[in-house]
């Protein structure tokens, strides 16, 4: 018997539906993995020491277990911020003793009263400590969707099985607490506060996770708690969880540049744009497998045995979750799969298409928090409204387009330190919004719409040009340099001056007819490193083209921005200046 219809069998002897299950499995999120143990006595009261993230904001790191009498169901994350007005707590842990533990390490750092509870989602491991903040006169902020949480059977059987589990820490008194203030938000948009000087930002991503999810940006620190949707360096616990809006809610995080994101599980990250890539491409990649199975009706044995996991198979965690999440993900498929032949050749066609609601989505976010340059619109022959953010120099050398890679925006962390960093060293910068698809649609799929991406960039020289700019370059990252390639190699490509590409996993589609320079990072993927061997047995033949290696840098050349712009910086100096003989 297959191993799908075994765990179906399994769980329906049990009562329970796969999708139930695998749900239930879902909440254990980051659950398997060794770490401190608290094993005192239930009676002893517990004591947590919270790590400082940012000059306002505290860190509670839980355990890597499930939820037992051992590790008395500390095994989430939560946090607080600290203002000149109160203190704003994120998540509760997961009982009355858990939230008692940390009002008085709250207390331990600050005096200031603790005047709001904000709660990511309704999940034992988060909030079950709700009720000692309300205690101490908390309100309490919660999605509006968790209430049919709160109202259902599965509440009540959870909350059941942790008195049994966690005794006496959850217990008799253990209550399901409700918000004071249930959450909505009209056009998708965030909901804004402060306290004291410090500036909040709740954003609504529910849907993926769970129904109610909520993260909350703390603007001056640039620290957002991301709940259970963000893993840091390992691949996520997927379950049943609905990737496609797991994706979008990613997307949601990408405007904000935080500096540091506090997870539901695991270590805080210091590099978020490194590790939403990594959750990111794993989803979409999960998406476009057993989805290809599921539409096939392929055996899922079959289909996992024959996929290729090598890409995320050293990273911590495969092992325990990546059957599981494949699982999960195949059942989610062959739901979406169901329907008409038309409609599923309709969903075909519109994942090759661009996104342009997703670009929107970006523009509408992005417009308001640009600090340095300013936003701009481009009209191409697919798309009126193209947003593009124009950086002027003081005494401008000449113009550089920027282009940006998978799935991201023109002032997405590295891009908007290259758009800022060129235009100070003299070249003004005009930062495009490439072409994206939908956040579930994988790498390879988006040859299809390398057509757009064309026009943008072509349409971005005519923009240089028309200002009477004389010297033009490209400069671009990743997918955005595979785009550059592909407009470059075609006979109808506008003239530049020079050509910077950065992280490219491919060869050069035509010999170039501008200076290269070809840069990778000292730690890039195995792919543009292959590339670059490629494309260093043709290289363009003059004085100026030549290879870059930054040392100690990843794809995402996180904290080496500046010495990327450094590389580029001489190389442009000299193009511009006619020397590239």
């Amino acid at each position: 018997m297959s191993s799908d219809r075994a765990l179906r069998e399994t769980w329906h002897r049990r009562g329970r539906t796969p999708s139930i299950a695998i749900a239930a499995f879902a909440i254990f999120l980051g659950a398997i993995g060794g770490a401190q143990s608290y094993a005192a006595s239930p009676a002893t009261p517990l004591e947590l020491t919270p790590q400082r993230a940012s000059e306002r904001v505290y860190f509670f790191r839980g355990e890597s277990g499930l939820a037992a009498a051992s590790n008395r169901g500390y095994i989430a994350n939560a946090g607080f911020v600290v203002t000149g007005d109160g203190v704003v707590v994120f998540d509760a842990l997961g009982s009355p003793v858990l939230g008692d533990a940390m009002i008085r390490a709250i207390r331990r750092v600050t005096q200031q009263p603790i005047r709001r509870l904000i709660l990511s989602h309704y999940h034992a491991d988060h909030f079950y400590g709700a009720q000692s903040f309300k205690a101490i006169g908390a309100e309490i902020w919660a999605g509006e969707r968790g209430k049919a949480y709160l109202e259902s059977d599965l509440a009540l059987q959870r909350l059941q099985e942790r008195r049994h589990d966690l005794a006496p820490d959850v217990d008799a008194r253990t209550r399901l607490v409700p918000a004071d203030r249930w959450l909505t938000f009209p056009g998708e948009q965030p909901i804004r506060f402060a306290m004291g000087a410090t500036h909040f930002r709740i954003v609504d991503v529910g849907g993926a996770h769970s129904p109610e999810d909520l993260m909350l940006f703390v603007e001056e620190d640039r620290v957002l708690f991301a709940g259970d949707l963000f893993f840091t360096g390992r691949i996520p616990y997927v379950g049943n969880a609905d990737s496609r809006a797991w994706l979008v809610a990613l997307d949601r995080m990408a405007p904000l540049h935080p500096k540091v994101v506090l997870p539901g599980h695991g270590d805080l990250s210091t590099d978020p744009e490194k590790d939403v890539a990594l959750t990111r491409d794993y989803l979409a990649y999960l998406r476009a497998t057993m989805g290809t199975a599921a539409r096939d009706l392929s055996d899922f044995d079959e289909a996992y045995r024959n996929t290729d996991w090598s890409r995320f198979a050293s990273y911590p965690l495969f092992e325990q979750a990546n059957r599981l999440n494949a699982y999960g993900t195949y059942l989610l498929m062959q739901g979406e799969a169901l329907g008409s032949t038309g409609k599923a050749t309709a969903a075909g066609a519109a994942s090759l298409s661009p996104d342009y609601e997703r670009e929107a989505r970006w523009a509408r976010e992005i417009e308001p928090s640009v600090v340095v340059g300013e936003a701009v619109y481009l009209a191409t022959p697919s798309q009126p409204r193209v947003l593009a953010i124009h950086t002027e120099a003081a005494k401008p050398k000449g113009g550089v387009i920027v282009l940006h890679g998978l799935g991201v925006h023109p002032d997405w962390g590295l891009i908007g330190g290259m758009r800022t960093g060129l235009a100070d060293a003299g070249f003004s910068t005009l930062s495009v919004q490439m072409p994206v698809l939908a956040a579930d649609a994988p790498r390879e799929a988006y040859s299809a719409i390398f057509p757009q991406a064309a026009e943008r960039i072509a349409v971005a020289i005519t923009w240089f040009k028309r200002r009477g700019v004389q010297r033009i370059a490209i400069v671009a990252h990743s997918l955005g340099a595979a785009m550059s390639n592909a407009y470059l190699g075609s006979a109808s490509a506008e003239k530049i001056d020079a050509w910077v590409v950065i992280g490219m996993g491919v060869g050069f589609d035509a010999d170039p007819r501008q200076p290269v320079l070809d840069v990778q990072a000292q730690s890039d993927f195995p792919q543009v490193r292959e590339a670059a061997v490629s494309r260093a047995s043709r290289p363009p033949r003059d004085s100026c083209s030549r290879p870059v290696v930054i040392a100690d840098a990843d794809h995402y050349m996180e904290n080496r921005q500046k010495e990327l712009v450094a590389a580029i910086v001489p190389f442009l100096d000299q193009a511009f200046a006619g020397r590239c003989l």
